[in-house]
C-alpha cells in the first residue's frame, strides 16, 4: 500500500478514504480508535496478576487493583482528549 501511495501518511485510514466508501472509512476508523482502550486494557489486568503471583496480602492487592484502574483510566483520557505526543 505504501508504494501505491508514497505521499500519505495515516495509515490504513487513509488509504480507505482513497476508496470513496464513507462506510468502509467509518468502520476503519472505528477499528483504529477502539484499539487504544481495548489494549489499555490488558495493562491493569496484567499488574494485577503479576501482583496476585507475588504476594496473597488483600490490602496490597487492593492497592494494586486502585492504581491499575487509575492507569487505565489515564490511558483512555489521553485517547479521548487527543493528546499529541510527537511533534508532527
Amino acid at each position: 500500500m505504501i508504494s501505491a501511495f508514497p505521499n500519505e501518511t495515516g495509515g490504513s485510514i487513509s488509504y480507505a478514504k482513497k476508496t470513496n466508501y464513507k462506510f468502509l472509512t467509518c468502520f476503519t476508523g472505528f477499528n483504529q480508535y477502539v484499539q487504544v482502550p481495548l489494549f489499555a486494557a490488558t495493562g491493569p489486568l496484567f499488574l494485577v496478576r503479576i501482583a496476585e503471583v507475588l504476594t496473597a496480602n488483600e490490602t496490597t492487592l487492593w492497592i494494586v487493583r486502585g492504581v491499575s484502574i487509575v492507569f487505565y483510566i489515564s490511558l483512555v483520557l489521553l485517547v479521548v482528549l487527543r493528546v499529541r505526543v510527537s511533534k508532527w
